[in-house]
């Protein structure tokens, strides 16, 4: 919710919470649901899977969150991202299978131009497939963090609470997976 204040996300929550307001909710739904289907689609590779499980992450926060007495919410975008997270374990778990790592098409990278020149435009939609099929290399912990903090732009709080670590843990965590990226982009550069 980098476009929304964190008092108008605390105005959004309590809005759903104390008056089932669904406007509110279909704010919420229009500034979260691109990036949790985002985040469910990196961590699953199955496209109308990913959209199924993003319906229902909203479908569960809206029950949740109408629930009267539900006041333990506090940050809606990590609360959000929580969810999203533990139904894609939930989804792992139905299948009884690991992850696997899949690939990136260039149609699945956003990348914003930053000049008017197509070979840079083209060159810097390959360094984000290259980084994101890095970044599938590494393990769970480090994909799911570098994810949150750099493609989803949650802060270190935000991700302590989704992760369930202290922000101290969280900070180490991510200094680490950051330092196994660089390491992976590195050698890769060498040995392509």
């Amino acid at each position: 919710m980098n476009a929304v204040s964190k008092i108008q996300e605390k105005f959004l929550l309590l809005q759903i919470q104390q008056q089932q307001d669904a406007a509110s909710f279909g704010k919420v739904y229009e500034l979260l649901s691109e990036p949790i289907f985002r985040f469910i689609y990196f961590k699953i590779d199955d496209e109308e899977m990913a959209k199924d499980l993003t319906a229902e992450v909203f479908l569960k926060c809206w029950r949740d969150l109408t629930k009267s007495g539900r006041g333990e919410v506090k940050h809606l975008r990590a609360y959000f991202y929580t969810v999203a997270r533990n139904m894609v374990i939930d989804h792992y778990r139905a299948r009884e299978q690991g992850t696997e790592a899949g690939t990136l098409s260039f149609e699945q990278v956003k990348v914003e131009p930053v000049s008017n020149s197509m070979e840079e435009q083209v060159e810097r939609i390959v360094d984000c497939v290259l980084v994101m099929s890095i970044v599938k290399r590494l393990k769970a912990s480090y994909q799911e963090v570098i994810i949150l903090k750099h493609v989803e732009g949650l802060s270190l709080s935000e991700i302590a609470i989704v992760i369930k670590k202290t922000p101290v843990a969280t900070r180490v965590l991510l200094h680490r997976a950051n330092l196994a990226l660089k390491r992976e982009y590195a050698q890769h550069i060498q040995h392509p």
